[in-house]
């Protein structure tokens, strides 16, 4: 699920359609993860992002912040890695990550 100002909760399907509107779109960014913390088969992060977003022909807009990611664990160590990534299947390879 993600959580942005502005508008209701949505999931990955959402986020999927909106990065296929954005294929032209240049989008450079930097993470930095300040805690880590997991919990059994969930885990949290504490994550500053530092993004810039081009459209073509347009001006750069640069977005800068604190977030918090929440993941659950899903299935097994094995099931992870015979999964293959997706284009824009952002969950996915946190929930990846979180094993």
């Amino acid at each position: 699920m993600f959580m942005v100002l502005g508008r209701e909760p949505f999931g990955k399907e959402a986020f999927a359609a909106m990065s296929q509107g954005m294929s032209n779109v240049r989008v450079e960014g930097a993470s930095d993860i300040r805690e880590l913390k997991v919990l059994g088969d969930w885990a949290y992060l504490r994550n500053y992002l530092d993004i810039i977003v081009t459209p073509p022909g347009g001006a750069a807009v640069r977005r800068a912040g604190s977030t918090i990611t929440i993941l659950r664990k899903e299935g097994t160590m094995e099931d992870c890695a015979r999964r293959q990534p997706v284009d824009g299947d952002v969950g996915g390879f946190l929930q990846r990550r979180a094993h």
